[in-house]
């Protein structure tokens, strides 16, 4: 990610709000949006994340390999209030803490998916799949029939391999109560 120099002109940053309705909380984008949700916005003949141009507006330049993260995890809003700068691990880490991703629609439990895709290695369709954020990379660490028995597994990888201790679903199994 190229930390391009963005000029933002007084006559665009009033193009810019024109596309935000405020609400007490967040403030939503009403222009384009690509297909997760978030707000575009046309700026030097690129399109721009439209949250990123909220933050710039506000804090200035942001650092080369961060990321614009969202406190309240409403994509479309631009409250500069509502988003912080951080890692490509600190979204997933935000992300993996709120179970807000695809890998957890099935299940209440942290680094658990159901894969219902065909044969992937030795996983077989219709099995429960344990995986890991690790410097910003998903790494399959398991293939189970018992969504539990993922469960475990997930936190056995994550405490004993990567000294992860937040995101366990059984800390009392490890005496981190």
């Amino acid at each position: 990610m190229a930390n391009r120099l963005i000029i933002i002109t007084e006559k665009d940053s009033i193009r810019f709000w024109k596309f935000v309705t405020k609400t007490d909380d967040c403030w939503n984008w009403t222009g384009c949006r690509n297909k997760q949700g978030y707000g575009r916005f046309g700026l030097m003949k690129r399109s721009h994340n439209a949250h990123r141009i909220s933050w710039y507006i506000k804090n200035g330049l942001i650092e080369e390999g961060l990321f614009v993260c969202h406190k309240c995890d409403n994509t479309s809003c631009v409250n500069p209030d509502h988003l912080f700068l951080g890692s490509r691990q600190d979204n997933i880490d935000d992300m993996m803490k709120k179970k807000r991703s695809r890998h957890f629609q099935n299940n209440d439990y942290y680094g658990v998916q159901w894969d219902d895709r065909k044969k992937i290695g030795h996983c077989l369709k219709g099995r429960w799949r344990s995986v890991i954020c690790v410097n910003g990379r998903m790494k399959k660490i398991g293939c189970h029939t018992s969504l539990l028995d993922a469960a475990r597994n997930y936190d056995r990888i994550a405490y004993m391999k990567y000294g992860i201790k937040d995101l366990l679903n059984f800390p009392e199994e490890y005496n981190l109560k």
